[in-house]
């Protein structure tokens, strides 16, 4: 599940870069456990990638043995269904036991080996969620920064305290990495606890939180981007958010700073602007001139790296010329490149046409869905239609799935037919360089409201639901088989479910 865009922009440092790989072997015992295989993944900022990610089969005692390959301090991610543990994994620890009762993992949950102190110090007092902690404070305290940093500050203490107490009995470099992820998970805590309040009043928060959360921002460490320090990735993160609620706050009252940062002439031009790309250009803007120099080369690979994996092409081009422009020797860069090879092609084919992908004219003065499947090429074949958003990151993690489907379909008496929703004035470059880009092979119709109602109003008669994406299965005669089918994402049913419809007279 994707989680507010600009709270994914962490970097975990030296992700990008080529070194000695040393093995490290993670084993332990789940006790407890209904399920047949556990995960681990490698994070690439706080969140798990999917092409890191290493099914475990858990053997009839709940043991399990895995064995990674990593080059410094690198953190990662074990679960156990909804069960998630932190991992702190030392190259020069060769060996991590992980031991925990599924039904009750905080109270259980223990490591042994070199690396254990450091491992139970996170899960216990650096919690991946940290929303717990805030949600503790009292409603006077989420509204007063004063109030709510002294408590933060107590609590801050209270954690380094605990820390001190093994600093004899870890080694001085991972002593110093966790003091300082002590200090930048509390940092984070305080800008999280102005951006809950900017969520719900964009006024109060200019007013109340605003400046404080700048002067946070200050006490950012510029650190080398080859440190791999996970609450440093957090911080620099929730950092960026403030500078989006910022911006919000300060459009209300100050609008002219921020045309010229965006080079447009209105507020409507910058709305317009986040509509199409809540990712790539805003998080440029705004962090290149608020970050210092090695903080925003972290913050800026990690997008242009994540945004490669996600396919968030928008402006993607241009933020990467950007980074290669400002940061011509970074160790990031050649990593980067190579992610953005599908990105750079794309640039030089978008304008032009692609075998197999069809744009119906936005002109065609179609008012139903019935309308568009009398068309002669969905006549007498079964038609999965797809209707998504361009604006709509599900409907983005669900192409390739569905390109696998449309695979193994290949030869059959089948049509793809697409039905975008777009969201902002002149939509149709947009939305044909999104089908593009994902090589949607298939029909394309961009939605006017008489066809996108009529839709609805066919699949989910009386319902007023209104998901992106859906799924439709159309049979041979051109009447609806299969209402709100199966994600492309969900094995095989969505395959099954139209196999059934062609084996049908």
């Amino acid at each position: 599940m994707r989680i507010h865009p600009l709270t994914i922009l962490f970097l975990i440092a030296g992700f990008f870069q080529l070194t000695v790989l040393k093995g490290i072997n993670i084993e332990g015992q789940i006790s407890n456990y209904p399920g047949k295989e556990i995960t681990v993944n490698l994070l690439f900022d706080r969140f798990p990638m999917p092409d890191d990610n290493k099914a475990v089969t858990i053997d009839g005692a709940g043991r399990f043995f895995i064995d990674i390959q990593i080059e410094r301090v690198r953190w990662a991610e074990l679960s156990a269904e909804d069960r998630k543990v932190q991992l702190f994994l030392d190259p020069d620890a060769k060996r991590l036991i992980v031991k925990f009762d599924f039904k009750d993992l905080a109270n259980s949950l223990s490591f042994e080996e070199e690396s254990r102190l450091e491992n139970a110090f996170i899960n216990r007092w650096l919690l991946s969620n940290y929303h717990p902690l805030l949600e503790s404070l009292n409603p006077e305290m989420r509204s007063d920064p004063e109030k709510s940093f002294v408590f933060l500050d107590g609590e801050q203490a209270k954690v380094l305290k605990v820390l001190e107490g093994i600093k004899n009995q870890v080694s001085p470099a991972n002593y110093t990495m966790l003091e300082a992820e002590t200090r930048n998970y509390f940092l984070t805590l305080k800008i999280q606890l102005g951006i809950n309040v900017g969520n719900r009043d964009v006024k109060s928060y200019r007013n109340t939180w605003m400046d404080g959360n700048d002067r946070i921002g200050e006490l950012i460490d510029c650190m080398p981007p080859d440190r791999d320090l996970l609450y440093y990735n957090h911080l620099i993160g929730t950092y960026a958010i403030h500078l989006e609620r910022k911006m919000q706050a300060c459009l209300l009252f100050d609008s002219v700073t921020y045309f010229s940062k965006f080079n447009v002439d209105s507020r409507a031009d910058i709305e317009a602007i986040m509509v199409k790309d809540y990712y790539n250009l805003p998080l440029y803007v705004l962090g290149k001139d608020a970050l210092c120099k090695g903080a925003f080369e972290k913050l800026l690979a990690n997008r242009i790296y994540r945004a490669c994996k996600e396919g968030d092409f928008e402006n993607l081009y241009y933020v990467f010329s950007e980074f290669e422009r400002l940061y011509p020797e970074s160790s990031y860069l050649p990593n980067i490149k190579s992610e953005m090879a599908g990105v750079i092609e794309f640039e030089k084919r978008k304008n032009g046409d692609i075998e197999g992908i069809f744009f119906y004219p936005t002109t065609l003065p179609y008012t139903s869905l019935k309308d568009l499947l009398n068309r002669e090429e969905f006549q007498e074949k079964v038609v999965l239609i797809d209707i998504w958003g361009t604006w709509c990151w599900s409907c983005r993690e669900e192409f390739p799935f569905l390109n696998e489907v449309k695979a193994k379909l290949k030869g059959q008496n089948i049509a793809f037919l697409y039905l975008a929703h777009e969201k902002f004035k002149n939509p149709v470059d947009h939305w044909q360089e999104t089908a593009k880009f994902f090589h949607l092979t298939g029909y394309h119709y961009l939605l006017n409201q008489d066809v996108l109602k009529d839709f609805w109003d066919t699949v989910n008669p009386n319902s007023g639901l209104m998901s992106y994406p859906t799924y439709v299965i159309i049979d041979k005669h051109g009447e609806v088989a299969v209402n709100n089918a199966p994600y492309p994402s969900d094995g095989d049913q969505l395959l099954e479910q139209i196999r059934t419809v062609l084996g049908r007279n």
